[in-house]
């Protein structure tokens, strides 16, 4: 089993690609980062540019002690008694509590110990192996698919969708010609805690495995650089990394996979490169959020000699070219020191 906080390396992708202001990209890379309690202070204050419908949804989900929204009623399913159970948990995980996922566990033994008649006794926790292999039976039972019981960043998570059809890619990476299988889901119950946080706006568009890569299907135009380079280039570096580097931590891995997309963006790249600096946390213990951080450090550095460059006009005034070939000197050296290291290395970036 792949250990649980690499369950998938994950792409995050938008619901729409809209200009937003910098309120909203605020209040976005908090829920992003699963922040709520700041977030919230934002939607409530005066005089700020989010949308008013935005406001009051946020309100309903995360203003009072309970979730006043339709967020059950809009993903009702066969299995939406076990979506309750983590939706209370994101609930108080993201407010500070149950943030080792202890009271979620017991919830869930319970909720299986009820449906399968395990015979536990009531103060009994199954261990996570279990808890995976109960999410898998009792979501496959009901005709769907899952990704198990795992975590997505620092909180765990619940994806659930109901059809599936793999495939097979060809394309080169870094000179290398892979041919890993693609997975497309289609159908979602529910895209997890991001998708949650964010009101929907934000979820993972993908995330590999140690056998596959893995797809939202709705969420790309097949032939656009956005699915051939933010994804299938960035879950084809973790493919590989996961084969190459087995041990390494989930920041490091984000930080390679995300100087592949700048390596390789053209049309996309300055929209990408803006979106890594509104969402970027050094401190954060969110892989995406702190590997933000680093590769616009890094790349700052390279290009500016200054640690982190946050003004688009900069970035805009850098040609294409050379922000794809700085990127990708970043990741061979990377990798040299990597493998200098050796294959089991598990942390290499520093603040």
């Amino acid at each position: 089993m792949i250990c649980l906080i690499h369950m998938f390396q994950q792409t995050e992708v938008a619901l729409s690609q809209e200009t937003e202001s910098a309120d909203s990209k605020k209040f976005y890379s908090f829920t992003l980062d699963g922040n709520i309690p700041e977030a919230l202070k934002l939607a409530s204050s005066d005089g700020v540019s989010l949308k008013q419908d935005v406001r009051d949804e946020f309100l309903k989900r995360f203003g009072g002690d309970k979730d006043q929204s339709e967020f059950l009623l809009q993903k009702n399913s066969p299995v939406s008694d076990l979506l309750v159970i983590y939706r209370d948990y994101w609930r108080r995980a993201f407010f500070g509590g149950d943030t080792g996922g202890s009271d979620l566990k017991l919830g869930l033994t319970r909720f299986f110990n009820t449906k399968y008649a395990a015979g536990l006794r009531s103060d009994s926790t199954l261990n996570d192996d279990e808890l995976d292999l109960f999410v898998k039976r009792y979501v496959n039972e009901n005709g769907m698919h899952t990704t198990g019981f795992g975590m997505t960043g620092k909180f765990y998570d619940l994806l659930i969708w109901k059809n599936q059809s793999d495939t097979t890619y060809h394309f080169s990476l870094n000179g290398k010609d892979i041919s890993p299988k693609v997975v497309f889901m289609t159908d979602f119950v529910t895209l997890g805690w991001e998708e949650y946080a964010t009101l929907g706006k934000y979820y993972p568009g993908g995330w590999a495995t140690k056998e596959a890569i893995f797809c939202v299907k709705d969420a790309y135009d097949l032939g656009s650089e956005n699915f051939l380079v933010s994804y299938l280039a960035h879950e084809g570096q973790h493919f590989e990394d996961y084969k190459l580097f087995p041990e390494l931590s989930s920041t490091d891995l984000e930080y390679r996979a995300k100087l592949v997309e700048l390596a390789m963006a053209s049309r996309t790249l300055y929209r990408t490169i803006s979106f890594f600096i509104s969402n970027a946390d050094s401190s954060s213990t969110n892989p995406h959020s702190a590997a933000n951080y680093f590769v616009i450090r890094d790349l700052s550095r390279a290009l500016f000699r200054r640690d982190f460059i946050s003004e688009a006009e900069q970035w805009e005034g850098v040609p294409e070219n050379i922000i794809n070939k700085e990127s990708a000197l970043l990741l061979e050296s990377n990798t040299l020191e990597l493998l200098s290291i050796g294959r089991e290395v598990k942390n290499y970036i520093r603040p």
